[in-house]
């Protein structure tokens, strides 16, 4: 007998059959059902589930999120509009100081500085450049009186107010000079006969300074019109005025000092 015969004759064999019970059949198609039920069941809710997890993502990705979320990104949105506002802003330029005249504050460093215009008073009347001559200096002119000059507040009387000659001698407010050494002389017959450089820088026509050479000194006054004796003065006439003389004196090659003067006069020689 081969092993097929064999297996033939053992599947045959009534002692290997299992009798069933009542109901299995039944009891087997119900358990079936039930297990398919669960499957569906089951299956549904993973499917509502993955529908409402797409569902949210979806929701993510469509909807901007606060600007926070991203970082950097309010930032660089603030630094853009700044950047857009200022580039319309005019470029920093001086600005009048309120409640003061001539004084502008600069964009730099903030402080004020003060500029006289050429042939204008200053407040005080001591600051900036001013004309000298040809007839006059600050608020003062050749000829005034003595209560014309006084009056322009500018002078007050010199230790020793009347020279030996009787005329008055007066000093710039604020600089006083030695006894007799006038700023400012007054002949009782002639008036103001004579003006001192002062605090104010002076400056001629001619665009002689304090300061200025000796040379062009004298390339602008070349001419002589007498002296009065003081070593290293030079006397000569404004141009333009017969009747007016500037003074000056030259130190280490340079002007030192001016004097405007009447060329008539009876206080000095």
């Amino acid at each position: 007998m081969n092993l097929d015969d064999e297996l033939q004759r053992l599947f045959a064999d009534e002692r290997l059959d299992v009798p069933l019970r009542p109901g299995a059949t039944e009891a087997v198609v119900a358990g079936a059902r039930r297990v398919r039920r669960r499957r569906i069941a089951t299956g549904a809710v993973c499917g509502a589930a993955a529908l409402s997890l797409l569902a949210g993502t979806a929701i993510m990705l469509v909807k901007p999120g606060p600007t926070q979320s991203v970082p950097g990104a309010s930032v660089s949105a603030t630094a853009e509009v700044t950047a857009t506002e200022r580039s319309d802003e005019p470029a920093p330029t001086s600005v009048q100081a309120p409640g003061i005249s001539g004084t502008r504050v600069g964009s730099v460093t903030g402080k004020p500085t003060t500029s006289t215009p050429a042939g204008s008073q200053p407040e005080n009347g001591f600051d900036g450049t001013m004309p000298f001559g040809p007839d006059g200096y600050l608020a003062l002119r050749l000829g005034m009186t003595a209560e014309q000059a006084e009056a322009t507040g500018l002078i007050t009387p010199n230790v020793q107010p009347i020279s030996s000659k009787g005329c008055k001698g007066y000093d710039y407010k604020g600089a006083p000079k030695e006894a007799a050494r006038y700023a400012v002389v007054i002949s009782p017959k002639y008036g103001l006969v004579r003006l001192a450089n002062g605090p104010a820088r002076p400056l001629t026509a001619e665009s002689l300074i304090l300061g200025s050479s000796e040379s062009d000194m004298k390339k602008a006054y070349p001419t002589s019109a007498g002296s009065h004796g003081a070593v290293g003065e030079w006397v000569t006439q404004v141009p333009g005025h017969e009747d007016k003389r500037y003074w000056f004196l030259v130190r280490d090659g340079k002007v030192s000092a001016m004097r405007l003067e009447l060329a008539v006069q009876d206080c000095y020689v």
